[in-house]
């Protein structure tokens, strides 16, 4: 009985299919977000260092423990991971939070504990990589998207609706995920070529602001009063 679902990715699309709703009930709308915390950022000094981070969920799913076992193995002084996300235990994992402090092991590994979304800005301009090391099908991480708004690359799982944000080679790198090899060749590519990391910075996709996403989701709703379902919305729709 819905008229519409509306997904951020193809992937999601495509599984929508698979469990049998009509395409044409389906449209593809990426998430609009809020660039205020955005504007008139810029990226603090490095201090020599390549700064990686990662902000999320600390839950196995979203893969932080591949990102330390990762990191662990790039022997360089002149690279820091800082891991951002709330120490809240949760249910069924009582213990993975504990266990993947304790397998740190390195002392340019820093837990940053968690942060507030108007915070989202000034931490990514403080970052020159962001890591985002998922093993289980994501959609569409905002994660992904404000780290484009912060001139930020991102190396990311090649899973789920990653590679549709992420493009390889070009604002950022994939890699297989759970692969603590293929995240560790990354990196360390990241490491010792800052040039290439620099070129990605001109490469940011442009990432539609909350205004416009709410201005899409009137039309959708305006056409269904209306009759007519045939609509396309901005996917692309740029920040003004």
């Amino acid at each position: 009985m819905v008229d519409i679902f509306l997904t951020p990715s193809r992937f999601i699309k495509e599984k929508f299919t698979d469990f049998g709703i009509p395409q044409s009930k389906i449209i593809i709308s990426p998430y609009g977000l809020n660039t205020a915390y955005f504007n008139r950022i810029e990226k603090s000094g490095q201090n020599g260092k390549i700064r990686f981070a990662f902000m999320g969920t600390l839950l196995p799913s979203k893969g932080p423990h591949v990102l330390i076992s990762a990191f662990k193995r790039i022997r360089r002084a002149n690279a820091e991971l800082k891991i951002y996300g709330s120490d809240r235990v949760y249910k069924g994992f009582e213990s993975y939070l504990r266990s993947i402090k304790k397998a740190c092991g390195n002392k340019n590994i820093h837990f940053m504990g968690g942060y507030k979304n108007e915070d989202i800005g000034s931490i990514l301009s403080e970052v020159d990589v962001l890591v985002v090391p998922s093993i289980w099908h994501e959609n569409a991480p905002l994660v992904i998207q404000e780290a484009f708004l912060a001139k930020t690359p991102v190396i990311a799982s090649r899973t789920g609706g990653i590679p549709e944000l992420v493009t390889d080679g070009v604002n950022g790198l994939l890699f297989n995920p759970a692969d603590i090899q293929d995240l560790t060749d990354k990196i360390r590519y990241a490491v010792d070529n800052p040039e290439v990391m620099n070129e990605f910075k001109k490469n940011m996709p442009r990432v539609k602001n909350i205004e416009v996403n709410a201005g899409e989701m009137e039309e959708i709703y305006a056409g269904l009063i209306a009759g007519n379902n045939a609509f396309t919305p901005l996917c692309g729709s740029p920040t003004p």
